[in-house]
């Protein structure tokens, strides 16, 4: 791997949860409590990264197959210097870490990742894409209210980075190469 996504896409979201339709809108109680789980173990992760990387590791429960000395330096080594040589991108006005866990998912993001495919081709057809109302798909892809309620149940937003506390569910999206 050469570079992250988060060294041109400023807080950029990684990860997704899924949930089928039927949960979400039959039992909304329950899907509550699992995003509730989510955002919590999210925070725990954000907040105690050393005892996380010691079980995603193969000396803990063997998620990932490194040594957690491996997939600590991962998810906390975010030096500078690493950028020096080969000379690379850099924004430390940015002031992230290499692995944050910020469980919100911002429409600008989903809309920013819609334009983008959009404009994109890897391999094959795409003309749908260009049919697709982006607006639309923000809207209805994600559900925001349960982790809406989650952040704000925990208090997460203060204590993760890049929010702004006046306005926590909006941003705008910073992408610079």
């Amino acid at each position: 791997m050469l570079r992250f996504t988060g060294d041109i896409w400023k807080n950029h979201p990684c990860c997704v949860v899924c949930m089928h339709d039927d949960d979400v809108d039959k039992r909304p109680e329950w899907s509550q409590k699992v995003m509730n789980a989510v955002v919590r173990g999210a925070l725990y992760a954000q907040e105690n990264k050393e005892e996380v990387a010691k079980m995603l590791s193969r000396e803990g429960k063997r998620y990932l197959p490194m040594k957690s000395k491996v997939v600590l330096k991962a998810m906390t080594d975010y030096a500078p210097t690493h950028y020096e040589d080969p000379k690379a991108i850099q924004h430390p006005d940015w002031d992230v870490s290499r692995i944050d866990f910020n469980p919100y998912p911002y429409p600008s993001a989903t809309k920013f990742i819609i334009d983008q495919l959009k404009e994109t081709l890897v391999t094959g057809d795409k003309t749908f894409m260009d049919k697709l109302d982006t607006d639309f798909v923000v809207k209805n892809l994600v559900n925001y209210d349960y982790v809406k309620n989650a952040m704000d149940k925990y208090d997460v937003w203060r204590k993760v980075r890049g929010v702004d506390l006046k306005n926590p569910t909006q941003r705008e999206e910073v992408f610079k190469l």
